[in-house]
Formats: C-alpha cells, structure tokens, sequence
C-alpha cells in the first residue's frame, strides 16, 4: 500500500465541572499504490491504485458526575474519488455517524456500560461504463448500521470479567472499498 498521512486537530472546550466538548478536524491523506491485475494473454500486469483522500469532522460532549459517565459524538466524513491507472473509479457517498454510551460505577467491584451508534452513508459515485465517468448509483447500496451494547465489569485487583450483550444491524447490502466487495445485510445478537 501507499504512504498514508492523517493529521487531525482537536479541541477540548470545559463547558463546566463535569462536562466538555470536543470538536475535531481530520484529513487523510492516503498514498497511491501498484497492485498485480491480470493483464492480456494471462501477464500480469501493474495497475496504479490511488485511494483518494478523506476529510473527517466531529463533534463530541463527555460528562462524568459521581458515578455516572456519558458520552455523546458525532462525525462528518467526505471522500475524494479512487482512481484507477487514473481513470475515475469509485467515490464513496458522504457519511454521517453518531455515537454515545452511559456508564455507571454501582460500587468500587461492580460497573455497567450501554453503547449505541448509528452510521450511514449516502449514494456512492460509480463507473459509468459508456461515458468513463463516475455517476451516483441509481440505488443507494450503502446502508444504515446500527448497534447496541450492554456490559457489566466485576473487578478484584487485576482480575476481571465482563458479561456483555449486544445486537448489530444492517440494513441491506453495504459496499466496502477496501476489499472491492459487498456484505450482506445482517441482524446479530
């Protein structure tokens, strides 16, 4: 794979005794890469894979009050397309999540945890065959992924164990860039 840089800026901002906020700026800048494609006559051949490059921006308030801790995070993330032997590829759609947990500490031994998040992203941009340009697929094969989870630590100096639960949707078929291939939709528990 290429060289990749990911700078991101953050701020921490006190809005009391037991809250802040945090806001962030991320850019990743993800380097171009050779990868063996099958060529004519069964040769292989190298073809120049540039991923693109992604912007990230979040939002995020945490308090903590006695025994009682949350949290509270959103993000924004944008792609540029991926090109291939720089030809328009791929670009996937504008993404949004949301992320949040509350946890408790009922005694020094005993602590529960819930999480949830949600993600989704919209339309990708894909190879139009006839015009060799990227256009937004006609169906959206993104979908949303939701998860819950529950937890609940007893711990006894460096010993600990963590029953936990939790259920996992998605939607429908997502598309995922980094291996070139679809997952299905699922529910888990």
């Amino acid at each position: 794979g290429g060289l990749n840089l990911a700078p991101t800026i953050g701020a921490n901002i006190p809005l009391s005794q037991t809250v802040v906020a945090t806001v962030t700026l991320g850019y990743n800048n993800r380097g171009r890469f050779d990868r063996s494609v099958p060529g004519d006559n069964g040769i292989q051949a190298l073809a120049q894979i540039d991923p693109g490059d992604t912007w990230t921006a979040g939002l995020g308030i945490r308090f903590q009050k006695d025994a009682l801790s949350g949290s509270l995070n959103g993000s924004f993330i944008d792609e540029s397309k991926t090109t291939f032997n720089n030809d328009p590829y791929h670009r996937s759609g504008k993404g949004t999540i949301v992320a949040g947990g509350l946890g408790y500490a009922w005694n020094q031994h005993w602590s529960s945890e819930f999480n949830a998040s949600w993600m989704h992203f919209k339309r990708n941009h894909v190879l139009n065959g006839a015009l060799s340009d990227l256009i937004r697929e006609p169906f959206n094969s993104n979908s949303h992924l939701a998860t819950v989870r529950f937890s609940t630590t007893y711990s006894n100096g460096p010993w600990s164990i963590t029953p936990s639960g939790g259920f996992v949707w998605r939607e429908n078929n997502d598309y995922d860039p980094a291996t070139f291939q679809f997952v299905p939709s699922k529910r888990i528990w």
